[in-house]
C-alpha cells in the first residue's frame, strides 16, 4: 500500500521535554512533531489543559484524529460524547 511518499520519514527524536511549547487559550500545547518536521504525514501534539478547557467544536474533513488519554476527558464526536479515562 502506498501512500504517496516516495522519500522514508527520519526518526524524530525528543526527550521528555522536547519540541515546541505554544498556549492555546488555558492550554500548553507541547507539539511533538509537525507536518514540517513529518513531511506532512502526522502531528503529534502533549496537551495539557485546566480542567474544562476545550478547543472550538470542529470537524476535520481530510484527517483523522486519535487520543492517548492519561487522565479523564470528555469527548464529542457528532452527535454522541462520552468520557475517556487514562
Amino acid at each position: 500500500m502506498s501512500l504517496g511518499h516516495s522519500d522514508p520519514l527520519q526518526p524524530i527524536l525528543l526527550g521528555p521535554d522536547g519540541g515546541e511549547a505554544r498556549w492555546w487559550g488555558d492550554s500548553l500545547a507541547i507539539i511533538k512533531a509537525s507536518a514540517e518536521t513529518s513531511a506532512g504525514r502526522i502531528a503529534v501534539i502533549d496537551n495539557y489543559g485546566v480542567e474544562g478547557a476545550a478547543p472550538p467544536l470542529h470537524v476535520h474533513h481530510n484527517e483523522g484524529e486519535g487520543f492517548y488519554v492519561s487522565r479523564r476527558i470528555r469527548v464529542r464526536a457528532a452527535t454522541r460524547s462520552a468520557y475517556l479515562c487514562g
